[in-house]
């Protein structure tokens, strides 16, 4: 068989099973693109360093020392003894290495971490009983919040290794949590036939890969349960799930562009991983520090983000206190998500018609924004099989209409929904979150919606082309305009700047609009309850960083404080 040609370049890698599965897939990719590659083993310190903690071995809590998994691997190409190494950009310091390129992305897939336990995990029972092997000060201390009844070991090496101890219970382990896009591509690399990527390695390396092989194959035919653990509510380290090829400068000067162009993926996940790296590099955190960061793709190039972060760590012992965890938009700017992660907020100004929870909301100021004007209207002729009910304003007319059996209440919240039970004792009542669009379908027809005059066009434009609905506004809430607003606080500019606000309602958003152009400098940090508050806000030029879905005042408020509690959800 004739030697293949092209581009020689060789590839640097760890010597594990799955940095080698890594760095053939580069290969692999690379050869497609005319190149001839070659690669070649190292040992890192992270390899190497086994007996310790991740925390302990890498630099403690804070901002580590470089390039624990690669620093030998940097120094293969500032030596040019390599020309590319391949990398779990997680891994890879914030910090530009001089002779080193930047990094190009590719083969993004799951970020999520996945739990591997030799019992199902039952819902409700189990943190009872768990000792989760994990050795990463940001999961054990994500662990401690979403499985507080949990106990974690110390764990290190790679993934077989891991499995290992695992199934011998090694130190009373009956779980482990790692990399679910590790462990997916270990899966994947086992169904490969040798013959396409022996040719980029050495006897040895082959006899190593296929031993180790040999060995996750014994592991996964016992019987192992995953639970991946949703990045909404366990956000992972910055960059998890991707990977990252690095270039010598000096290879780099001829081939970098048709070295980019074997992994066209990058420029997508490169906008995306950049923003949870900057988010890290926001708190001057590193990559061994107690912040989970998961960005996730949205709708009209904007992000959401989760992030969990504990204020204050000690290592010896580990403990953790000022923990937060927010769940927000992410349209740019970093700066007001780290500012929010790090400190808490020096006040928080509520603009909506009723006066905010304050037990609920530490330094909250409330602003009635609102007035609500009812709506007399007459009872449609048709009876419905269900009706949706946007807030408790319509419980009048609801009297007045006279309710028959087995017609089927939709409520727009949990206030509404308490509402209604509090006036319609056995009824079929639905709590459906913050709105109309959530539910629609659900809604058996002939259906009638009930909700505010300003509220109706949305209503409409929600369910267009489905037939069987009525729509019957029965209140307008008027916003209140600015000479009318009272609040303590509202003429202190600097407090207005720093504060968080809430705005509760679309009218609430237009109210706030009005009394904000007369500012003399942007809003920053704003904070919607529904959907159409956000609308309001955007086609004014405004950019809200959390719009919320929650179905109550009270989950509304956890999320603005970042209540930990939130992450027991868990997707």
């Amino acid at each position: 068989m004739a030697e293949k040609t092209g581009t020689p370049i060789t590839l640097a890698s760890r010597d594990s099973l799955l940095a080698l599965t890594q760095t053939i897939e580069a290969a692999q990719r690379l050869e497609a693109a005319g190149f001839k590659p070659r690669i070649v083993t190292l040992k890192t310190a992270g390899d190497l360093k086994l007996d310790a903690p991740l925390y302990s071995v890498a630099g403690g809590a804070g901002k580590e020392g470089r390039a624990f998994f690669t620093r030998e691997l940097d120094d293969a190409l500032i030596s040019n003894r390599a020309d590319a190494a391949v990398h779990s950009f997680k891994d890879l310091p914030t910090e530009e290495i001089p002779g080193i390129s930047a990094p190009v992305f590719f083969s993004e897939t799951t970020g999520a971490d996945v739990l591997l336990s030799r019992e199902p995990l039952a819902n409700g029972a189990e943190t009872a009983g768990l000792v989760i092997g994990t050795s990463s000060l940001r999961r054990i201390h994500q662990l401690g919040i979403a499985y507080p009844k949990a106990r974690t070991e110390m764990l290190r090496g790679n993934i077989v290794t891991r499995l290992r101890k695992l199934l011998d219970a090694d130190r009373g382990m009956n779980a482990i949590l790692i990399a679910g896009a590790g462990l997916d591509r270990l899966k994947k690399f086992a169904a490969i036939q040798p013959k396409t990527y022996a040719h980029f390695i050495e006897d040895t390396t082959a006899a190593h890969i296929k031993l180790e092989l040999e060995k996750l194959g014994h592991c996964l035919q016992a019987k192992i349960f995953e639970t991946p653990l949703a990045e909404a509510y366990f956000p992972t380290a910055p960059g998890q799930g991707v990977l990252a090829l690095q270039m010598s400068s000096v290879f780099a000067a001829t081939a970098a562009s048709r070295v980019r162009g074997a992994f066209p993926e990058h420029t997508k996940i490169s906008d995306r991983v950049m923003l949870e790296r900057g988010v890290m590099a926001e708190l001057g955190a590193g990559c061994h520090a107690p912040l989970g960061v998961s960005v996730f793709y949205g709708a009209d190039n904007n992000y959401g983000i989760s992030v969990c972060f504990s204020r204050n760590v000690a290592v010896d012992p580990v403990a953790f206190s000022e923990s937060i965890f927010i769940r927000r938009s992410v349209r740019g700017n970093l700066k007001t998500i780290a500012d929010e992660v790090r400190n808490p907020y020096p006040a928080i100004f509520w603009w909506g018609l009723k006066p905010a929870p304050a037990a609920a909301l530490p330094n909250v100021r409330s602003i009635r924004a609102i007035d609500q004007v009812v709506i007399d209207a007459p009872a449609p002729a048709t009876h419905f099989a269900s009706i949706f009910a946007a807030s408790p304003a319509v419980i009048g007319w609801l009297k007045a209409y006279g309710m028959r059996e087995g017609i089927r209440l939709f409520a727009a919240g949990e206030e509404t929904a308490e509402a209604l039970r509090a006036d319609f004792p056995g009824a079929h009542i639905v709590t459906c979150g913050r709105g109309f669009a959530a539910t629609f379908q659900d809604m058996p027809t002939p259906a009638l919606w009930l909700g505010s005059k300003s509220g109706e066009k949305r209503a409409r434009e929600i369910c267009a082309g489905t037939a069987g609905f009525t729509f019957l506004p029965l209140y307008e809430n008027r916003p209140l305009a600015p000479a009318e607003l009272a609040a303590e606080g509202l003429r202190d500019e600097k407090l207005l700047q720093k504060a968080i606000h809430l705005i509760t309602s679309a009218a609430a958003a237009e109210a706030f609009v009005a009394f904000w152009k007369e500012r003399p400098t942007a809003a920053a940090r704003l904070s919607c309850f529904g959907a159409s508050a956000a609308e309001v806000l955007h086609r004014s030029g405004f950019a809200p960083h959390h719009i919320s879905d929650a179905a109550t005042f009270a989950v509304y408020a956890a999320e603005v404080r970042g209540d930990t509690d939130l992450m027991k959800k868990r997707g």
